[in-house]
């Protein structure tokens, strides 16, 4: 007999990834990476302030004390964003916001609490180190270094990362699909009147929850009775792995299509299988109400076509 652990191993190996898909950063967020990210820009971007204050040439204000402040002109105002930023003149001070950039020729700053914070001369009451509260470019990370690592779980502090590099999207591999099938003739669904010999069924629902804990998404639930047709039924409908369920929800095949390691060929293939089972659904009459008219019927080909072949000539646009 296996050990749950053994189990646990078979099940996984039954388990493939899906094909990598390009997703917008909000929509990224709860997947894993399928590549490396590299930074193609330094964080920071420059050297800045860290720090609301002054910035000063340290070497002149190396004697500065409460009784003896240095006392500087205020030649610049340098807010966060500006762009045209001139050289500190020697004998000067500018004014500078915290994230603002580093003007040519300073080598301090010194924050706002140090000096009597006026903007025509200012007083600076200590002295400041060089490079003291200055953010230098690259310090939090370099460009051209690998920044995320594929497997990676995308949660919101890589989100953030992603932003501040100037990424808007990430590779990621979509979450696994699953198919939730509960079997017993006696079971019904919760909200449906009991008869005599059945009980409500209550798998398939604390099952779906904890696919969707587990970070899969639950494409359907199903009951299926003692039967084997019965229950192998709800997995026809979805055709290949993961395809026809796209279908026959209503939904766009383009990230299948989209797929970076699967061949043209493998790619027919796939909607050649999703048009089938588009057509086996649509004879159980379970589609009706979740895809568009056109995604079903094709009257432009002749009759004589098996219907099939009608659904794979219309799904072929998703290929391009």
């Amino acid at each position: 007999m296996r050990s749950v652990e053994e189990h646990q191993r078979v099940v996984a190996a039954l388990i493939t990834a899906r094909p990598a898909v390009t997703a917008e950063l909000p929509d990224a967020e709860g997947r894993a990476l399928s590549d490396d990210v590299t930074a193609t820009v330094s964080l920071p971007v420059f050297d800045n302030s860290a720090m609301d204050g002054y910035a000063v040439r340290a070497d002149e204000i190396a004697s500065a004390t409460p009784e003896h402040p240095v006392k500087l002109p205020v030649a610049e105002d340098i807010p966060a964003g500006r762009i045209d930023i001139p050289t500190l003149e020697p004998g000067t001070a500018h004014r500078i916001m915290t994230g603002a950039p580093i003007p040519a020729g300073a080598t301090a700053v010194v924050p706002v609490e140090a000096t009597d914070g006026r903007t025509d001369v200012v007083r600076i009451n200590v002295p400041s180190a060089e490079g003291r509260h200055i953010r230098r470019a690259g310090e939090d990370v370099a460009a051209g270094t690998t920044v995320l690592r594929a497997g990676q779980l995308v949660i919101p502090a890589v989100v953030g990362l992603a932003a501040a590099l100037g990424l808007h999207e990430l590779t990621v591999i979509p979450p696994q699909r699953v198919l939730v099938i509960s079997t017993g003739s006696e079971l019904v669904s919760p909200g449906t009147p009991l008869r005599p010999g059945q009980i409500y069924e209550s798998n398939s629902s604390m099952l779906a929850a904890a696919v969707r804990d587990a970070g899969a998404e639950v494409v359907a639930t199903a009951v299926a009775g003692d039967d084997v047709g019965e229950f192998t039924e709800p997995a026809e409908y979805r055709g290949t792995p993961y395809i026809a369920m796209e279908l026959i929800k209503g939904r766009s095949l383009r990230e299948i299509m989209n797929a970076r390691n699967a061949t043209l060929a493998q790619k027919l293939a796939w909607l050649v299988d999703a048009a089938r089972a588009l057509d086996a659904a649509h004879a159980k009459g379970i589609i009706h109400r979740d895809v568009k008219p056109e995604n079903i019927m094709i009257t432009q080909f002749p009759e004589q076509y098996p219907a099939y072949m009608r659904r794979t000539r219309m799904l072929l646009p998703y290929l391009l």
